[in-house]
């Protein structure tokens, strides 16, 4: 990109384990009558047009540096001194390193040991290589845990927790490539240290590749989640273009961080630089947990694709004072049914109301392992965040009811309740009720449900 004859602007990654890649490149440059004048915001490489000239470059690591200088901080200034004193001429610094250059073939390398330097690379380079990418696995393996397990129900039941877990396996990916790559990089280096020679390229994405492969990555996302709400009907999964959309501005948006506090001298001495960065991050972070609000909120669906008569459901209780009644559409196409109903009667000589309450949870599924996997669930008593049976299953006895002799239900009394569990090859039903369940009843329940 040319903003005149002689500027020329270029866009590419630097850091600690490609310098040695980019020195070959400002080289290259020169070569082709591009001379460095400035790397400003880690990525912005700004040429000037000069003499095809061949030149030696030196990118070096200040070890007194830190990855948010954006100018020439007063205990680097002794560093450059030094270099130059040696002959070599200083261009700019960004992120704690020095880039020079210098005509003279004979002028001897600024760091002449490369095992110390590429020490110093690793002690640097730990934060973004090797904590980072822990981080992220440990928090990647956690969620994945977690979805595979207690969380399991609801990752059937709903595309956007299906596609958190996609987009969770494709991030762990990314970081996993990239700790093999680094690990890879430096068996590489530590051979090139110790036979004495320059330690070798790191090839890393340019800033342009950055964009287009999270804009692929966002491109393809958004348009499986959109085809998904549109064929699923899960409203939540049309917010997900939005969010890719915030989170792609904030590439653009700490990239211009950089320059600001590049433009504004806020280097390490005062931290400012680094508080630019986190504090738009966390506000950034909070505003999207707004959107999230917004989006569960958007996303509620209260609707049952199943007719629910009313007045049908009166033979559970006669008064109706409070009726709660939630579906959730899954991914699968199945659908999850739950009806509370506290019904209480008109006050007499008792001091306190009489309260009937009833409530049924309805999953329906055309998988046969999802079925059987949710009736173990209810065997084992097991207990899970969303769409799980709750029902005392070892203190539970066979039973039949009339005109529902096709069915499997269980029967247990506990606490003043009776609990039902009711199934056939496709449904599963789990009732509570403060009466036994009649042949009305149940009857109503097949009709409705089943």
């Amino acid at each position: 990109m040319k903003n005149n004859k002689d500027i020329l602007i270029k866009y590419r990654a630097i850091a600690y384990d490609n310098m040695e890649d980019a020195r070959e490149y400002l080289e290259q440059m020169a070569e082709e009558g591009w001379m460095l004048e400035k790397i400003s915001g880690y990525y912005k490489f700004i040429f000037r047009r000069c003499e095809p000239k061949k030149l030696r470059f030196a990118v070096e690591l200040f070890v007194g540096g830190n990855p948010f200088d954006t100018y020439v901080t007063q205990s680097n200034e002794e560093y450059i001194e030094y270099c130059e004193k040696a002959g070599w001429h200083f261009i700019c610094t960004t992120g704690g390193m020095d880039v020079f250059y210098t005509e003279d073939e004979d002028v001897p390398p600024i760091e002449s040991d490369p095992v110390l330097k590429l020490e110093t690379i690793k002690k640097k380079d730990r934060t973004r290589r090797v904590y980072v990418p822990c981080m992220f696995l440990i928090m990647g393996g956690c969620y994945l845990g977690t979805g595979l397990t207690i969380n399991r129900n609801m990752l059937e039941c709903s595309f956007f927790q299906f596609s958190g877990l996609l987009l969770w396996l494709f991030v762990l990916g990314i970081y996993i490539w990239q700790m093999i790559s680094y690990r890879n990089w430096l068996s590489k280096a530590k051979k090139a240290a110790e036979a004495g020679e320059n330690l070798p390229g790191h090839k890393t994405l340019t800033l342009k590749g950055m964009y287009v492969f999270f804009g692929a990555t966002a491109l393809i996302h958004s348009i499986m989640a959109v085809w998904a709400g549109s064929v699923y009907q899960e409203k939540l999964m049309y917010m997900i273009p939005l969010i890719w959309g915030i989170c792609l501005l904030l590439l653009p948006f700490s990239y211009g961080l950089s320059l600001y506090a590049e433009k504004k001298k806020m280097g390490r001495s005062s931290y400012q630089a680094l508080s630019l960065v986190i504090v738009p991050l966390v506000f950034t972070g909070i505003f999207i947990n707004l959107i999230l609000l917004v989006v569960l909120r958007f996303g509620e669906d209260n609707t049952f694709d199943k007719q629910v008569d009313e007045q049908r459901l009166a033979v559970f209780g006669e008064e109706e004072d409070f009726v709660r009644r939630e579906m959730h559409q899954t991914h699968w196409g199945h659908f999850l049914v739950s009806i509370d109903r506290f019904t209480v009667e008109a006050y007499n000589a008792a001091p306190d109301p009489v309260i009937h309450t009833w409530s049924i949870d309805v999953y329906e599924t055309a998988s046969e392992a999802i079925h059987e996997r949710l009736l173990r669930e209810a065997e084992q008593e097991k207990v899970y965040r969303m769409l799980s049976i709750r029902f005392p299953y070892p203190a539970a006895d066979r039973t039949e009811i009339p005109g529902a002799e096709d069915l499997t239900i269980y029967r247990v009394e506990e606490n003043g309740e009776y609990c039902y569990l009711i199934y056939n090859e496709t449904v599963i039903i789990s009732a509570r009720c403060d009466e036994a369940l009649g042949a009305e009843q149940m009857q109503v329940i097949r009709e409705t449900f089943m």
